[in-house]
Order: structure tokens, then sequence, then C-alpha cells
């Protein structure tokens, strides 16, 4: 028996005998990070990727001579040979990799297009990018990070005055919006035109369609990362842009204090539409403004800490016979410690503030005619363990306690009964722990089990007849893959999501949406994603992905307009402001990325089906029992090119000594559902409208071509670049909205229905500029 278990922990200790080779992986030129680069040992092709902080782990269990190969797009890849003579003994390997560019006489030169598709980390639904990237395709006056995803598979616009993401069936408050691990409240400027997120500031973008693991939850549909730049590490930078509305700057640089050193970088930009507004008519009294900001501090070699925040407000000012008066705006404030307890165990620790408010005022005659505020604050705490027992089990696992207050108030010194007057203050608070766990074979499976535990309670609310809300929700996780060869995989995924807040939206998404709370008669969202997918990289230049996915819902809630009009503080609930009921869109989405001969980009077909049955909506006439019906945004199929060409990387050749890119990006969707009447009749003094189902009809579909040119002088430190780009450049007429009109025949007396359309971008060109020094 003695023989048995010295064979049993013989057998345990060669097992866990290992080297561990860890270390930061870095942008040569900047110093700042380089986030999910890939990391691979040649000879047993084990592999891992470096975390958000540049940070990577990866144990080998033989001595001998080894060679790792790091590489991430757009970074040269860079090959690096080790010698391990003490398996006991770890090794730290920091590594400074170089863009895939070299400048010859001005010419960029981009790297071979090349992603491991058969990562550790089973990726169901995502999509990651540099900001810079983004920031390439043709936007609207300027570019934007959030409108850049709408061209995306699987994530759907509703309108061209909206950057509400709609992403697989979801709606715009069912993503989880993270700027810095602080959670982001409804991001848009401009009535929803431009996102709150300036490209200079951020560095990468994550996009989570679908069957996220468990260190993510309290929404039902996507999650998207977004990660501030840390600022140069080596030198002082800055980057300088005009567009026809707007101006931005963003600068960056190292600072050092005797041995404390690490780099900053802030970010700024504001609108002049207002400073021009005496010059031409009909332009409103409107600007916004937003700021980036980043400290980072490295305390030393196994702790580094960083401060970063950001702040953003839009107002608009109206004559209306009174003066109204709108604004809206968040703030977020991060600080974040990390911290490598040993070579195989990482840890973060993050405390955040985030704020978002609206507000409407309209004042007159020196009173104030009408008053509706909307405020949310959200006090976060998380804690997060990385750890990785060996190159085929790693865990991450952690807690988040998140207190949250919102208030909803309206208010007026006309003669108004007060408790007609909303007014709703809810506080409430939701602790979550959470365990993700990936285990990969020798046989090419992977394994990812996760679950996070909720507990959500409403600690007081205004209402009177509201009663608390105590919740104790269990949401498992699980994901499995199946490497096929080197270069294609198949896997599935399967979660549990739940959400303890709702979002109050007129047809479509705007910043002046309300948020509010989930309360004793109002039951938390539920969520399940089934997702089957399929990646193969086919050669250098071209690969393709696949999702085929399903989710349904529970307990979704949407703003009953009625409210408006019958709301009492004194006697109603939570529960007689929204329709209730349940939901499930199925869809799938394909797409080809290419890289080739200065050709970049991809071509996406994405075909989904959205359905919602509310309580009490969408009534047939004849039955009076509520019906299913499609939700204004969907759209059954979507079809996007995006494609960016260099001229001088194919051929070498300048215009006018400059580089020479065009890009185009092309949207098509099928018209989007809504209500039209069935009935008109007139009495004498006006028309009236019946009207039963609200998806009756469909829009005409959607079509957009945007193109956009580029010239880039490369001067002795420092970069100029005018550009133009054209919105809708086949002139389209993309219905926005339909109106409707009752006639009376003349010569039968009968009432007609006829229509009128608005439209939403037409032919558009814009000029802009960038200076980078």
């Amino acid at each position: 028996m003695r023989k048995i278990m010295l064979l049993l922990l013989l057998g345990l200790w060669s097992f866990l005998q290992s080297t561990m080779v860890t270390g930061y992986i870095s942008d040569s030129n900047t110093g700042e990070p380089i986030r999910f680069a890939t990391v691979i040992e040649q000879k047993t092709l084990q592999g891992v990727q470096s975390n958000r902080q540049g940070y990577y782990s990866l144990s080998i269990k033989k001595k001998g001579k080894f060679i790792l190969q790091f590489s991430q797009i757009s970074y040269k890849t860079v090959l690096t040979e080790i010698a391990i003579d003490d398996i006991d003994k770890d090794i730290e390997i920091n590594v400074k990799m170089e863009k895939a560019s070299v400048e010859v006489q001005g010419i960029q030169v981009l790297g071979e297009f090349n992603e491991t598709v058969n990562s550790r980390e089973i990726k169901v639904g995502r999509i990651f990018q540099k900001a810079q990237e983004l920031g390439a395709l043709p936007q609207v006056a300027e570019s934007d990070l959030i409108r850049s995803l709408m061209a995306l598979p699987g994530v759907t616009p509703i309108s061209d005055f909206s950057n509400g993401m709609y992403v697989r069936g979801g709606s715009p408050d069912q993503n989880l919006i993270r700027l810095d691990d602080t959670d982001i409240y409804n991001p848009a400027h401009f009535g929803g035109i431009f996102s709150t997120f300036s490209t200079d500031a951020i560095d990468t973008v994550e996009l989570l369609k679908g069957g996220y693991p468990a260190i993510y939850g309290g929404r039902l549909s996507s999650v998207l990362n977004i990660t501030n730049r840390d600022g140069n590490r080596k030198e002082f930078k800055g980057v300088a842009r005009l567009s026809m509305i707007s101006a931005s700057t963003t600068l960056e640089g190292p600072w050092h204090i005797g041995r404390l050193k690490g780099s900053w970088m802030g970010s700024f930009r504001r609108t002049y539409v207002d400073a021009i507004k005496s010059f031409f008519d009909g332009i409103p009294d409107y600007y916004f403004y937003d700021a980036h900001g980043k400290l980072n501090l490295d305390v030393s070699k196994k702790d580094k800490t960083n401060v970063s925040w950001y702040t953003g407000e839009d107002k608009l000012m109206l004559d209306v016979g009174a003066k109204m008066e709108m604004s809206w705006g968040n703030s977020a404030y991060t600080g974040q410690w990390t911290h490598i307890f040993n070579p195989g165990i990482f840890g973060r620790l993050i405390v955040s503030h985030s704020h978002f408010q609206s507000i409407i005022d309209v004042t007159g005659d020196d009173k104030q005619l009408f008053l509706r505020k909307n405020m949310l604050d959200d006090v976060s705490v998380k804690g997060t363990i990385s750890q990785r027992y060996n190159n085929h089990n790693t865990a991450d696992y952690g807690f988040e306690s998140k207190f949250m207050n919102i208030l909803f108030k309206t208010d007026s010194d006309e003669q108004y009964d007060s408790d007609s007057m909303p007014y709703i203050n809810c506080r409430s608070i939701t602790n979550s722990i959470f365990y993700h766990h990936n285990y990969t074979t020798d046989n090419f499976w992977t394994f990812e089990p996760g679950i996070r535990v909720n507990w959500y309670k409403t600690l007081d609310i205004s209402l009177e007849k509201s009663p608390d809300r105590e919740e104790f929700d269990v949401a498992p996780r699980f994901s499995i893959k199946r490497q096929l060869d080197f270069n294609s995989n198949v896997y599935f995924s399967i979660g549990k999501y739940y959400q303890y807040l709702a979002l109050a939206s007129a047809d479509q998404s705007s910043p002046l949406d309300l948020w509010f709370p989930i309360e004793g008669t109002v039951k938390p969202s539920e969520s399940e994603h089934y997702i089957l997918g399929y990646k193969r990289q086919l050669n250098d230049y071209f690969a393709i992905e696949s999702e085929v996915y399903y989710k349904n819902y529970r307990n979704l809630v949407e703003y009953d307009p009625v409210t408006d009009y019958i709301w009492n503080n004194s006697e109603m609930t939570m529960e007689d402001a929204f329709y209730i009921g349940d939901g499930h869109t199925i869809g799938t989405d394909f797409q080809l990325r290419n890289d080739w001969r200065g050709l970049q980009g991809f071509v996406a077909y994405t075909f989904g089906m959205t359905k919602r049955k509310m309580d009490d909506f969408n009534y047939n006439p004849n039955s009076g029992v509520a019906q299913d019906y499609y939700p204004k945004y969907d759209r059954n199929h979507q079809v996007n090119l995006v494609e960016n060409f260099n001229l001088t990387e194919l051929t070498g050749k300048h215009l006018w000594g400059a580089e020479f890119k065009i890009g185009s990006n092309f949207s098509y969707y099928t018209g989007q559902p809504t209500n039209s009447p069935e009935e008109v009749y007139f009495d004498g003094e006006q028309f009236h409208y019946l009207y039963s189902y609200a998806d009756r009809d469909r829009l005409p579909d959607y079509v957009r071509l945007d193109l956009n040119l580029k010239l880039k002088w490369y001067k002795k430190g420092w970069t100029i670049e005018p550009y133009i780009e054209v919105i809708n450049a086949l002139n389209h007429e993309n219905v926005w909205s339909r109106s409707y009109i009752g006639t009376i025949n003349e010569d039968t007396g009968i009432s007609n229905i006829t229509y009128e359309d608005s439209s939403m971008f037409p032919f558009l060109p814009f000029l802009g500029l960038n200076i980078e020094f």
C-alpha cells in the first residue's frame, strides 16, 4: 500500500513539475502592452495568449532548448530561444514587438494576414480589433467606434440617427458596454449619430456577440469591452483631427518621478456647431464634448496600477415658445491594481464609479414649466484571479459587487397633481461570484465550464405600493471545441443570463431613453444562448467564420406609453409601466475575411428572425388575444461588404508623393417592421385611424454605400492626412419613418389612407484633416 501511495505521489509530483515561462509583451515603439498576443512553443505547439495587461504564462515540462513564437495581427512575429536546465526554476521573458510595417520613402507595407484559429480559448461570437482598424471605415463626418461595429455581421442598426446596437436580436439595453472594466450606460452623442468614445483614445475593442463566459453578467445579449490606451512609454506623441463639425486632439507620453515611472494619455474632442450657428440659418444651438484620460504607474515588477477616467456631455437649446434645454452625458472613473502572486497566478482589483444622466428642462416667464431628469449611479468593486495550473488547465474566478441608485423625476411649477408627476428613486445591490475553467486535452478537445451566482436586492424604493425584490440566481455556462486540423475547428456553447434593470425606449434607441430599476412586481429578465460555430483559415490571405444561434427570452419588459397619462406615485408600481412578455431569436452569421494584395476587409451575410410576445400588446382584433410580433429592429437579411484598398502597398507608387488609400462600406438590410392603419374614418372634423398589429407592414429595404479617399504624407517626425468621405454615394432614399394621412374621395365620399416617408442621410460629402506628431 505504501508503495502504491509513493508511486501516486511521484506521479503527481512529475505532473506538477514544470518551468513557468512568464513575462509582459509590449510595443517596441510605445511600450504599451500588446493584448491577446499569441505565444506558442514550436516543438509541442502548446500555446497561450497574453491578457489585457499584456502578461502571459506558459508552462514547459521538459529540459532542453525551446523556441517561443510571439505573434499578433499587425505586428512582426518574434522568435525567442530559451534553454531550460532546471525544471523547477521559472523563467521571465519580456518581449517587445515591432509593428508589421516598414516605412520606405513613405510607403507602409503591412504584414501578412494570419490569425491563430486554434487558440486555447473558445471565442464564441468574438470580434477583436484595434481601434485604428475600426477607424479606417468610412464614417459620417468622422470615425466612430460603435457605428463601425454596426458594419459587422450580427450587429444591426435601426437607423442612421441612432447608434443603438441590436446584437443578434437583442435590444441596446441588453448590451454590457465596458470602458476599462467600468459599465457605461447609453454611450451616444448627437441624437445617437456619434458614440461617446474617441477612437484615438481607444486601444482595443472586443465584442462578444453571445455565449460569453461567467466573468460577465448583468446583461442578456452581448459584451463590448473597450480598453483605453495606456499612453506612449518611450516619447511624447500627439495627433490632431479636424472635421466639418468637430476638432480633437490626443496627447501621450512617459513620466517619472524618482524611481517611479509610468505613462499618461489624454484625449479631448468638441464640436463647434454652436460657434458657427450665427452664420447659418437653421443650425441648432448644440455642442458636445468628451474627454478620456489614463495615468499608469509601475510600482514594481509584480505590481502595476492605473487610474482612468472619461467624461462627456451634450447640450441642446431649442426655442419652442419657451426655452428648452436638453442635456445628457456619462462620466466614469476607474482605479485598477494588478499583482502577480506567482508566475501562474495573476490578480486584479478594480474600483469604479459610473454616472449617467439625461435632463429636459423647459422654462418660461421665470418659472419651470417642465423638468424631466433620469440619473443612474453605479459604484462597483471587482476582484479577479487568473490561475494557470499548466498548459491544459486554467481558471478565472472572482467576485463583483455593484451598488446602484436610479432616479427618475418630473416636476413643474404649473398646477399639476404632484402624484401624477412620476418620482421613482430606487437603490439596489447586486453581489456576484463567478468561476470559469478552461481544460484542453492532448487529442484536440477543449472544455470550458463556468458558473455565475447572483444575489440581487432592492434596498429601498420611493413608490409606496412597490414591494422589495430579492433574487438569488444561478447562471451556468458551458462551451466545447473540437480542433479538426491545424487551421479549423468547430465549437458549441450554451449559457444562462440575467438582467436586473430595464430601459424605456421610444421606437429607436436615443441618449434620452430612461433607465428603470427592477423591483418586487417585475422579475429579472432571463435568456439562454445556444451557439454552434465553425472557423477555418483557408490560407495566409483568407479565412471564414460561421455561427448558428438561438436565444430565448423570458420576463422581457417594454415601456407602455399610456403610462405617461395615467401615472400615480401613490398607487402604481413598475409593473404598471411596462408590457411584460417573452421572445426568441434564431439566425446565422457568415463572414469571409481577406487581406490580399493591398485589399483588406470582409464580406458578411446575416440571417436573423426575432419575435416577441407581450401581455396586453399587439392584439388580434377578432380574438382580443396578444400575438407574436417582429420588433422594430428585426431585419431578416443583412449583407455587409467592407474593403480598404492601399494602392501604394500594392504597387509601391505614390500619388503626389503620398500614400493612397480607398475605403468602402456597403450595407444592405431588409426593411424593418412597422405598424399601419387598417381602417380610417372621418367624423366631419378629423380622421380616426384603427391600428392593430405592430408589425403589419415593413418599410422598404435599406441600401447604403459609403466611400472614402485618403492621402497621407510622411514628414520627419510627423504625418499629414487629408481625406474626403462620401456618405450614401448611391443617394438611395432610405426610409426613416412613415406617417399616414387620411383623405376623402370627393366622388364617393369614402375615406382613404395615403402616406409620406421621411428619409435618412442623402448623398453627403465630408472633408477632414488628420495630423500626427
